[in-house]
């Protein structure tokens, strides 16, 4: 390169492209653990299937997804993280109640009680996200190889 002006400007057409390319492989990467944590978290009304969405932002110069599993049973309490680490003695942060305790329902229109010592994990969110951040960080490595320019071209 002949001169300063130049180099500058490899520099931004550099910057534009790594960012338009991340921001296109994140997105395409949110997209495909949404559908695979859909297709694999467990339904009973659906709600939480339906409450699973990605948001992306660029508030300060950087790219944030957030997936976001929203549901929340009829008192208020969101219960993505309940499905995912499990309750009670099977939580798997170590952290879940180590004695029994009676819940109190109506399933189906009919008045129930019965005593539970937890529920039982049923991760979608980890897995999904497991199964998809090498393919993230490979598509951002390529991002930045484009034209022959960036950290193989230099």
């Amino acid at each position: 390169m002949s001169n300063y002006r130049e180099l500058e400007a490899k520099f931004k057409q550099y910057r534009s492209r790594v960012t338009r390319g991340t921001e296109a492989a994140m997105r395409k990467t949110a997209a495909k653990m949404t559908k695979d944590m859909r297709e694999n978290v467990p339904v009973d009304t659906g709600a939480l299937r339906g409450s699973i969405r990605y948001s992306v932002s660029k508030a300060t110069g950087e790219i944030v997804v957030r997936i976001h599993a929203n549901a929340q049973s009829a008192e208020g309490t969101k219960y993505a993280e309940f499905i995912e680490f499990g309750t009670g003695i099977y939580n798997q942060h170590g952290d879940g109640r180590k004695t029994p305790w009676v819940v109190s329902a109506v399933v189906h229109g009919v008045p129930r009680t019965w005593t539970t010592h937890g529920m039982v994990a049923h991760p979608f969110i980890r897995p999904a996200f497991r199964k998809y951040l090498p393919e993230l960080q490979k598509s951002i490595q390529r991002t930045m190889r484009v034209d022959g320019i960036g950290p193989s071209g230099w």
